[in-house]
């Protein structure tokens, strides 16, 4: 059964639930859950999983873990690594992982152990990055709360909308004009402005 803390689940095509714990991954159907073993290409196993992503057309789970972002091939039973120094310099990856979210046209969305949004476009092998910038701060500053990424969605009007909640406010991105606006808490009454 389930042995920790859950942080995230989702469901795969063959109605799998996809639980993320603190000691690994778990296989659910409804009735038992089973602990899942992933190794990945360095030999290691996954635990405190975050957030979990399923993908319909390639039949996998995007999983951030401790480790690392992962996709998990449901039918090959594999993992393979996103590797953040292949899109940014090295000195600005983290070993954060908050969040992954693919959204309706298959793009995939989150912080990508790196300040920002970014969105990793998985068939063409690209990344885009939104950073708020210093100037749009203010005095106070909170780089790096602002540019933390906890959860992701997609506007359900306008699937070029993509929202962001951050640690200090919200980032919308406009994905077709590469356009984005930073929304920031107004303190001591966390009004968004």
């Amino acid at each position: 059964g389930l042995s920790a803390t859950t942080y995230c689940m989702v469901q795969d095509g063959e109605g799998f639930y996809w639980v993320g714990a603190q000691n690994w991954l778990f296989q659910f159907d409804g009735l038992k859950a089973r602990q899942i073993f992933l190794v990945s290409e360095e030999n290691t196993g996954f635990d405190y999983v975050s957030d979990l992503e399923y993908d319909a057309a390639t039949n996998s789970i995007w999983l951030c873990s401790e480790q690392g972002i992962y996709q998990y091939d449901l039918g090959q039973k594999t993992a393979k690594r996103f590797d953040p120094k292949a899109y940014f310099p090295a000195g600005e990856i983290s070993l954060r992982k908050e969040c992954i979210f693919q959204d309706r046209q298959g793009l995939l969305w989150g912080d990508l152990q790196v300040n920002g949004l970014s969105c990793f476009d998985p068939a063409k092998n690209t990344v885009e990055r939104y950073v708020v910038p210093d100037s749009l701060l203010g005095p106070h500053g909170a780089f790096a709360l602002t540019n933390t990424v906890l959860n992701v969605a997609q506007d359900a009007r306008n699937d070029s909308i993509i929202w962001a909640g951050t640690r200090n406010g919200l980032i919308r991105v406009n994905k077709v004009l590469k356009t984005f606006q930073y929304i920031r808490y107004r303190h001591p009454d966390f009004a968004l402005e």
